[in-house]
């Protein structure tokens, strides 16, 4: 029978509630376990006495777990600031970038100067003329068609014409109206370029056309009708009708309106004023409230004109009683032969047709309205009714002004002391004395000593629940994506007890610290779960990713993950709203804006493969060398990263690989970002300090130069000197050598005199031929002959400042470590925190750390949209074109068109885990999964070099296109082709496989796979 495994609606919470039922399971319990021994259940036996207060610490407990979420949440000050932080408001989460024409509308329609707005779709075609070969490329108009078996034809897809209706209204007459109806479709240009979709485009902004209609009609009106209102009336509605005008709303009015708030917020729905904040957003938005997503789909374009339409809204003014003779028809305003007019009415239409893309208009020159009150015809004082019409079209406007949009209010919740707590034991009778009172002073010593047994009895209880009461204040840095934060188990300290430092021997206790001696506070395990939690919220995942990342390189990257996770759900809002949002070609940046000037896309998939970050940066050429020892008998590389002139970061010197190297730098990049990472090293002199970077298992991969003088006591390093006479003064019988599993490197250790391990070699050595036979291996013993007779100024120390404690090891050539202490040694911190030259190490930490995070990253990607790629002109060359695959008898690779909805992908194929095909596929599969469903991805990952002649040519062409579009001139054709040509001859870059022979069963060898691998070598030799 299969079980559903569901959460119930009605959760049973009398548990830690209800003091009644604890009290009751309490002495349950107590008869279970003890009912042969204990009898009296009475209250004044003292052990039900301590049940009884248990339960009321966990009673007052479970009450304060019940208080609304709000107020557990809650912060001592700045309440409703820390509430945002915390969580995302309705404006902030739920509106995006826009994505349908309507979203588009509805942000553009608010731009000053524009009344309403359209996007049309651009009937853009392009004929490929195969036969003969080689193709040829042109731009044709709609009505060519291709010659068969010889051309083929297809529309450029995603492009649009953007058509503005002008509110003159707001025009004040100072400057020409041609002048400042440009200004209006710069700037409506502008707000669409800064909110553009990914792969689309607007080719046009320009005005609507209109197609101008007169009305011709008999109108009875009511006895008390003003016919000037009625005018103005009538002539508002019928171009209301037309063309009808898109309304704005206050948060509360959409309310009323039952509308959901997930509808209210839906689109292109933002803080304007923080909009402000961009180049080009400088007060350009003039209408500000909400819009109804009905009144914008009535607000389209008309296709056709109904009569009868009219005659209901006409019918409907107030004054109107009812309309005797009515007729329309199409008619010029600038046409002044009335006859002409006259002579339109007698075809007696009912429906006019619209010619598409254009607006329909009411022509009020050429409009008759006669007025009659009952038989009486009415003398219409036009000037006046103009007047009254004016009126109307400013309070329409004054009511779209005095709109704004509005924040659903955030819960602030109560501030409630959640984490106090004072000893339960003030609440025992007296008698006990244990409470505030205490025993007298005429109480024996016996009596005394009782008493504070017992206090130290409860005081175990009191701790815990202290803790308990610590653990739920800290619920809100729990269920926050908290960078700062260290722990997931809090502590407290047990107030109101007196005489409490007789239990305890520094007066207070640190549960905190004790967490952390016995490592209790698994970290990232907990810290994930919290976050897995918080991004299920949005349904949003890593597990593949963790899983992945955590197969490839271990607990390497536990930190890592926790940060990529934290990056995510802090810029949430950014990574989800923006996902289909393009890069902004057009507008001006300044630094900070155009460094984040970037597709939706990257900056959604950056987050999501754990990039430090998304912000435009090189990812070739970057600041590092790799170098070979010219000294060193076995040729080993090492790494540096520099800053300026200046190597911040060393590699360790042990490897004989160059790729391995890299690997390690690589590695290096992203651990040096963790703060867990870093260690402390002293020199030899005791003199200087600096850090060292290391990986999970504790091996120095990376260190730095001993550049921080400071006041070091040298004793407070030294191990006993037994441990030193073994570490420093060995001979050969204490080294002992082991053979990897594969047999093919060997490592040494050091033992005492009980044959315990105290010294461990880090490195493997690789065998030389015949090595294995003979039991010498020549490489191993070199590294272990330079511990023999080694003096203890040799060695340098590795502190751990969370633990307070420090190890040795001993460097060779280029600083590789020869050997490791495997025993921890107590180190007084204290010496060193108290001298600020030594706080200066932890400076440079930090700037390396940041450094590291925003400066240095080998990962990243670009995004290359190639509809932006396109030529400008009807008559383009045909070299001009991005070249299409088909032969000679017409076959061609789908999609024929390469630029409707195609994107590349540029990655970098070098980094650390983006050379690792597992990951690569991983990647793969996410940049598919997060490219929207109608654009088609070409990924590749390049090498560094590729890398380097794409970025150089991509910033060349972003700034030439802004150029060309800001100034509205030709794109530079030189700089185009270029790219086209460079995105053409990508493609991707593989590990390096290797063919085996029979007997060769190396486990690390990265075998040849069909489109993972490029073909190696036969070889056996580990350091080819």
């Amino acid at each position: 029978m299969d079980i559903n495994l569901t959460i119930p609606k009605n959760i049973e919470n009398a548990y830690g509630k209800e003091f009644s039922w604890l009290r009751a399971e309490g002495l349950r319990h107590i008869e279970n376990l003890s009912g042969n021994l204990w009898t009296d259940y009475n209250t004044h036996d003292p052990g039900i006495t301590f049940l009884e207060l248990l339960c009321y610490a966990i009673t007052d407990l479970g009450y304060r777990t019940e208080m609304p979420i709000e107020d557990i949440l809650a912060s001592p000050k700045n309440n409703l600031e820390a509430m945002h932080r915390q969580f995302h408001s309705a404006l902030e989460i739920l509106p995006n970038s826009p994505v349908t024409v309507n979203d588009f509308r509805k942000l553009l329609v608010r731009v000053e100067g524009v009344n309403n707005v359209w996007l049309v779709k651009k009937k853009k075609h392009i004929i490929a003329t195969y036969s003969p070969q080689p193709v040829n490329m042109r731009y044709a108009a709609e009505a060519t068609e291709a010659i068969e078996n010889k051309e083929k034809k297809f529309a450029l897809k995603g492009l649009y014409d953007i058509l503005i209706e002008f509110d003159e209204s707001t025009f004040d007459g100072n400057s020409d109206i041609n002048a400042w109806k440009n200004n209006v479709i710069k700037n409506v240009k502008s707000v669409y370029q800064r909110f553009r979709s990914l792969c689309e485009d607007v080719e046009d902004v320009k005005q609507v056309p209109i197609q101008e209609v007169v009305l011709c009609a008999d109108i009875s009106l009511t006895p008390d009708a003003d016919p000037e209102q009625v005018w103005a009336d009538i002539a508002f509605v019928v171009n209301e009708y037309l063309s009808p005008n898109i309304r704005y709303y206050t948060l509360k009015e959409m309310l009323a309106k039952n509308i959901p708030s997930e509808q209210i917020f839906d689109g292109p729905v933002f803080d304007l004023k923080a909009l402000k904040a961009d180049d080009l957003l400088d007060d350009i938005f003039f209408k500000k409230g909400f819009v109804d997503n009905d009144d914008i789909n009535n607000s389209q374009l008309r296709d056709n004109i109904r009569l009868s339409d009219i005659i209901r809204v006409i019918s409907k003014v107030n004054g109107v009683l009812f309309i005797k003779n009515i007729a329309f028809e199409f008619c010029s305003c600038n046409e002044t032969d009335k006859n002409k007019v006259a002579q339109l009415f007698n075809k007696d239409k009912w429906v006019l047709c619209v010619d598409e893309g254009h607006k329909p208009v009411l022509c009020m020159g050429n409009t008759v309205l006669n007025f009659y009150k009952d038989i009486i015809p009415i003398q219409l004082k036009l000037d006046e009714a103009e007047v009254k019409l004016n009126k109307l079209n400013e309070a329409y406007r004054i009511e779209t002004s005095s709109k704004y949009m509005e924040d659903l209010p955030m819960p602030e919740g109560k501030y409630r002391n959640l984490e106090s707590y004072n000893s339960m034991q003030n609440q025992l009778p007296e008698i006990y004395g244990v409470g505030q009172m205490g025993l007298s002073e005429t109480a024996s010593m016996e009596r005394k000593t009782q008493a504070k047994q017992l206090k130290s009895f409860l005081y175990f209880f009191d701790q815990i629940l202290a803790n308990y009461f610590a653990q739920l204040a800290n619920v809100k840095n729990l269920l926050s994506a908290d960078n700062e934060l260290k722990r997931t188990y809090f502590s407290n300290v047990v107030s109101g007890l007196i005489n409490s430092e007789e239990l305890i021997a520094d007066g207070k206790i640190s549960s905190e610290k004790v967490i952390d001696k016995l490592n209790l506070d698994n970290f990232p395990e907990r810290s994930n779960k919290m976050l897995n939690h918080l991004l299920a919220r949005f349904n949003e995942r890593f597990g593949d990713y963790v899983f992945l990342l955590h197969r490839l390189y271990g607990n390497d990257f536990n930190y890592a993950v926790i940060r990529h996770k934290k990056n995510f759900h802090a810029d949430y809002s950014n990574v989800s709203s923006w996902r289909g949002a393009a890069y902004d070609y057009h507008n001006n940046k300044n630094a900070e804006n155009a460094r984040v000037n970037i597709s939706g896309m990257e900056k959604r998939i950056s987050r999501l493969l754990g990039f430090n970050h998304y912000k435009t940066q090189r990812l070739a050429g970057l600041p590092y060398s790799i170098k070979k020892s010219d000294t060193h008998p076995r040729s080993l590389y090492t790494w540096a990263i520099q800053k300026a002139a200046d190597e911040i970061l060393i590699g360790s010197g042990t490897t004989h690989d160059a790729d391995l190297a890299y690997e390690e730098l690589g590695l290096a990049s992203i651990l040096g970002i963790e703060e867990k990472s870093y260690n402390i090293v002293i020199n030899t002199d005791f003199n200087k300090a600096s850090f060292a970077i290391m990986d999970a298992d504790k091996n120095i991969i990376a260190h730095t130069k001993y550049n921080s003088a400071i006041s070091v006591d040298a004793d407070a390093f030294f191990p006993s000197d037994d441990l030193l006479e073994a570490l420093c003064n060995n001979t050969e019988s204490k080294i002992r050598y082991r053979l990897s599993s594969d047999k093919k490197r060997a490592s040494f250790y050091v033992v005492d005199n009980d044959e315990n391990i105290i010294a461990d070699s880090r490195s493997w050595y690789a065998l030389l031929s015949g090595e294995l036979e003979s039991g010498v291996y020549s490489l191993a013993k070199n590294a272990a002959d330079k511990t023999i007779n080694a003096t203890k100024h040799q060695f340098r120390y590795l502190v751990d400042e969370d633990s307070q404690t420090y190890t040795l090891f001993l460097p060779g050539n280029n600083d590789e470590i020869l050997i490791t202490s495997t025993q921890r040694f107590i180190l007084n911190i204290d010496i060193f925190l108290s001298n600020t030259q030594w706080q200066s190490v932890f400076t440079e930490i930090h700037n390396t750390r940041q450094y590291l995070e925003n400066n240095f990253r080998l990962e990243g990607m670009y995004v290359v949209e190639q509809i932006l790629l396109r030529p400008g002109r009807n008559d383009a060359a045909n070299n001009e074109f991005m070249p299409i695959c088909i032969d000679v008898n017409g076959e061609y690779c789908k999609p024929l068109d390469p630029y409707s909805f195609r994107i590349a992908v540029i990655l970098p194929g070098y980094s650390l885990r983006l050379r690792n095909r597992y990951f690569r596929q991983f990647a793969e599969r996410i940049i598919r999964m997060e490219t929207p469903a109608h654009v088609l991805p070409r990924i590749c990952f390049v090498d560094e070099k590729h890398m380097l002649e794409f970025e150089e040519a991509y910033e060349d062409w972003q700034n030439k296109k802004r150029h060309s579009s800001k100034n509205n001139l030709p794109m530079d054709k030189a700089a185009n082709k270029k790219l086209i040509d460079i995105l053409e001859h990508l493609y991707t870059v593989y590990e390096q496989g290797y063919l085996a022979d029979c007997d060769d069963d190396t486990p690390d060898r990265s075998p040849v796979i069909l489109g993972s691998t490029f073909l190696g070598t036969l070889n056996n030799n580990l350091n080819s």
